[in-house]
């Protein structure tokens, strides 16, 4: 694949996107968006998460197609817990099923902490689009332009050096793993060329972490919570738990992992979540009424990789056949010439974690589950199930026919 100059993304607004969008022309800032106050988000975020935890569910469209839909997916996949965030416009369905723990009887809330494993990577390159946004960095810069001091990125002989979209798009020739530390590693392998295959990268995600935090000089942790977490109010969202937050953790899950900090992977598949932030987070990424963070969202939802241009594509297919790949987004479009979506998965540490966007409908599903002794039939239960609910809810009949509500919940335990 040619080497593509993204340099700095000037007249972003102006690519043609897998996902068209509408934005309004009043000019907005990304901290006073319609439904948060001005007195911050973190007051906003818990009046929304309660709020929608606790109001009963109302019989309308959504939830009607909502409910037997979340039902479906925790009956197939037979996980000990699960929690889903549904968003569609300014509708939101939060809901928990099995336990916390085994044998406790607690259905998990919108606040169970959950891992979100390899969707850390969204957050990842949801920082790198806001910097690109920023003009602090551009996509086609080197990776050794934002290494640290002293430190030597190889490349081959005649091979294009590595660009943080290589990192991105999994195309850096990295391989999926790496020991630590991983700098010290990096300049003594050899390298595949980048930009000529996708393979699918962890490592990949951790070295761009660790060079969005080299050119903004402050560590990533604190740069996602510049730019992501702090202004959306996402408290619970973090590489590094409190003990309170892990108190709330769910467990059970195929191999246990106690919670504990993982700031060291953050970039890559580290960070800790849950329903509640989910929702706030996938509202954000598709709200067409803030004019500040729209060139961020486009450079983000981009598909900069089509799959016909790669000579290989490794590691991309866990939720169908990957067209195209964005800033850590994977593109399905089916063939049946149904709703494209953008999608991510995620496995580690006993939880399995999956999301879908369907960016112009405003419809955003993320699904989170402990992991079971049967984890292929439960994440093929999230996924096919995912998919197919987000495409229902995107369905033009169906969404002219909702009529809009500010939020829908089942409070009710699953059995």
């Amino acid at each position: 694949m040619n080497e593509t100059p993204f340099s700095r993304l000037k007249r972003s607004q102006g690519r043609k996107s897998a996902f068209p969008r509408r934005y309004s022309n009043a000019a907005q800032s990304v901290d006073n968006f319609p439904y948060m106050g001005k007195s911050g988000k973190r007051i906003f975020a818990a009046a929304l998460t309660a709020f929608v935890w606790l109001v009963p569910a109302r019989a309308d469209s959504f939830t009607d197609i909502v409910q037997p839909a979340v039902d479906g997916m925790y009956a197939a996949g037979v996980a000990p817990g699960m929690v889903v965030a549904i968003v569609r416009g300014e509708e939101t369905y939060l809901r928990g099923f099995g336990e916390t723990a085994p044998g406790n009887g607690v259905v998990p809330d919108a606040h169970s902490l959950v891992r979100i494993a390899s969707l850390s990577k969204l957050f990842t390159s949801d920082v790198l689009a806001a910097m690109v946004a920023d003009r602090r960095v551009a996509l086609d810069d080197t990776l050794q332009s934002h290494a640290p001091s002293g430190r030597i990125v190889p490349f081959g002989k005649g091979a294009a050096p590595i660009r943080l979209l290589n990192l991105a798009t999994h195309t850096s020739g990295l391989p999926r793993e790496a020991p630590e530390p991983r700098w010290d590693w990096l300049e003594k392998v050899k390298l595949k060329p980048a930009g000529v295959a996708a393979s699918y990268s962890n490592i990949g995600f951790d070295l761009l972490a660790d060079a969005l935090g080299q050119a903004s000089g402050m560590p990533y942790p604190r740069l996602l919570a510049h730019y992501t977490t702090g202004p959306l109010g996402m408290q619970d969202t973090t590489p590094a738990p409190t003990p309170e937050q892990c108190r709330r953790m769910i467990t059970g899950g195929i191999p246990e992992k106690p919670c504990e900090d993982q700031t060291v992977m953050a970039g890559n598949g580290g960070l800790y979540s849950t329903a509640a932030d989910m929702a706030i987070w996938m509202r954000y990424q598709m709200d067409d009424q803030d004019r500040a963070g729209a060139e961020r969202r486009l450079i983000a939802h981009e598909i900069y990789v089509n799959r016909n241009d790669l000579t290989e594509a490794e590691g991309l297919d866990h939720a169908g056949h990957a067209e195209g790949i964005g800033l850590a987004w994977i593109l399905l479009r089916p063939e049946d010439g149904s709703q494209p979506l953008l999608e991510k998965t995620g496995n580690i540490g006993g939880f399995m974690s999956y999301i879908a966007l369907i960016p112009d409908k405003q419809v955003g599903i993320f699904v989170s589950l402990a992991r079971s002794t049967d984890p292929r039939l439960a994440m093929h239960a999230a996924i096919k199930g995912v998919n197919a609910l987000a495409r229902d809810l995107a369905s033009d009949d169906l969404y002219t026919a909702a009529l809009p509500t500010r939020s829908s919940v089942d409070t009710g335990p699953a059995q």
